[in-house]
C-alpha cells in the first residue's frame, strides 16, 4: 500500500451518505469501477463511520462492504432523465434529510442541487458540453442545465485528469481551488501474462494469429469508425493475418455496423461483448497492443489497464490520453487513418519498439493506485 495511505481517518465526518446508483453486477463501466474502488476502501478503512448507500433499486449483498453500511433503496430507478430529476431534486433529498448526514458524495456526475447540505460530486469528463451528437437531445439539455448547477452548488468537484480539469476551468469557470484530481487505476486481475498463457489463449480465440484491441463501448466519440477504416487499410496495404478485436457495449450507431458489413476484412475483426474483467484482462494480456484512437476522454480507464498488463498503446495526442499513456504509447492523430494505420503497423513489426513500450507501460501503469485515488478524495471530505 503507498505509504501515504496509511490513515484514512484523521478529522472525518461520522455519517456520509453516497449515491451508489452504479453498482450493478456484471454492468460496472468506467465511472462503477471508479465509485467501487474507492467507495470500498474508505468503508474498510473506517470502520467507526456510518455510512449510508443509496442504491436506485434491489441492490447485491457484494456491494455492501462492511457492518458499518446501511443499504437505502430510493425509489424510482433512474436512468432517464425525467426519472434522474425526480431522484436527485425530490427523492434524494427525503432521504438525506432524514438520514442527516454530515457529507453527500455523489461520484456518477450528478448530484442533488435541491439538498443543501455539504455536497462532493464527481464530473468525469464534459464530452456533452464540448461536441455534439455525443448523448441524445434530452440528456444533453439535461446535463447542460444541471451542470453548472452541480458545480456551483457543491463543495469539492472531483474529476479524474488534469485534462479534465483544465476543461473545467476553461468551459465552466470552476473556481481552481474547488477541483479535486482523483486518477483512475487499473484493477489487480490486469497483470502481465507469460508467453505460454499469451500463446495458449490465441491458440483458443483467434486462430494463433496476433491481434490489436479496443476495449469500450461503440459510441461516436470512441471514434471506433476511423479504427476500423485505419485496420481496413493496414489489412490492405500488409496483407497479414493480424486481426482486431473489439470489446463493449454497441450503441445506436449505425455508420460503424454498415462499415463493417463491407469491409474486406470484416472476418479479421472479432466482436466480443461486454464482459467481467476477469476475460477482459485476458483478451488485453494477449494483445499486440491497445488502439484507442478517441475523438475524446476524461481519461480512458483502458489505457491503465493495458499498460498494468504490460501491453503498450496507440492512442490519441489529444485530450487525455497523452497524459495517461505517458512514453507507453504511439500518439496519433484520431482524424488520420493513415497514421493510425501506419502505427499500428510499427507496432506489430518493429519487435524493439514494442518492447520498449512494454517495460515502459509497466512504469507508467505503477503511477495509478486505487489507495492513493481513495485517499485523495477522502482529504477533500474533511471539513474545510
Amino acid at each position: 500500500m503507498n505509504p501515504q495511505t496509511s490513515n484514512l481517518t484523521t478529522s472525518a465526518p461520522q455519517k456520509i451518505a453516497i449515491n451508489t446508483r452504479v453498482l450493478i453486477p456484471n454492468k460496472l463501466d468506467g465511472i462503477g469501477w471508479f465509485t467501487y474502488q474507492v467507495v470500498k476502501r474508505w468503508v474498510e478503512k473506517n470502520p467507526d463511520i456510518q455510512f449510508y448507500f443509496l442504491f436506485d433499486r434491489p441492490y447485491d449483498s457484494s456491494f455492501i462492504f462492511g457492518k458499518n453500511v446501511t443499504p437505502v433503496v430510493v425509489w424510482p430507478p433512474a436512468r432517464h432523465p425525467l426519472l434522474w430529476y425526480i431522484w436527485f431534486e425530490w427523492m434524494v433529498p427525503r432521504v438525506l434529510n432524514k438520514i442527516k448526514p454530515d457529507v453527500f458524495i455523489s461520484l456518477d456526475t450528478y448530484t442533488s442541487v435541491k439538498w443543501k447540505g455539504r455536497k462532493i460530486t464527481g464530473i468525469h469528463d464534459i464530452a456533452f458540453a464540448l461536441f455534439d451528437g455525443q448523448v441524445d437531445i434530452l440528456t444533453e439539455k439535461f446535463f447542460r442545465y444541471y451542470t453548472p448547477k452541480y458545480i456551483s452548488t457543491s463543495e469539492k468537484i472531483v474529476t479524474v485528469s488534469n485534462s479534465t480539469k483544465n476543461d473545467l476551468l476553461n468551459f465552466y469557470h470552476c473556481p481552481e481551488d474547488k477541483i479535486v484530481v482523483s486518477t483512475n487505476a487499473a484493477a489487480e486481475v490486469y497483470q502481465p501474462l507469460k508467453d505460454a498463457e499469451i500463446n495458449k489463449f490465441k491458440q483458443e480465440n483467434t486462430q494463433g494469429c496476433d491481434y490489436f484491441i479496443f476495449v469500450g463501448s461503440i459510441h461516436p466519440r470512441k471514434n471506433v469508425l476511423n479504427l476500423l477504416k485505419a485496420f481496413e487499410r493496414y489489412k490492405k496495404q500488409y496483407n497479414n493475418q493480424v486481426k482486431l478485436v473489439l470489446i463493449g457495449r454497441i450503441w445506436k450507431y449505425e455508420d460503424v455496423t454498415n462499415y463493417l458489413r463491407q469491409m474486406s476484412s470484416k472476418s479479421d475483426v472479432i466482436q466480443i461483448p461486454h464482459s467481467p474483467p476477469e476475460i477482459i484482462a485476458k483478451w488485453v494480456g494477449s494483445a499486440i497492443a491497445l488502439v484507442m484512437v478517441s475523438i475524446y476522454e476524461g481519461f480512458g480507464v483502458p489505457i491503465v489497464e493495458s499498460m498494468a498488463c504490460g501491453v503498450p498503446v496507440i492512442c490519441s495526442n489529444i485530450s487525455s490520453m497523452p497524459e495517461v499513456a505517458g512514453n507507453a504509447a504511439i500518439l496519433v492523430s484520431p482524424h488520420n487513418i493513415e497514421e493510425i494505420a501506419e502505427a499500428m503497423h510499427s507496432m506489430e513489426s518493429n519487435h524493439n519498439l514494442r518492447e520498449t513500450l512494454s517495460k515502459n507501460a509497466l512504469i507508467q501503469a505503477a503511477k495509478y493506485d486505487w489507495d492513493t485515488a481513495a485517499e485523495v478524495i477522502w482529504e477533500a471530505i474533511k471539513p474545510t
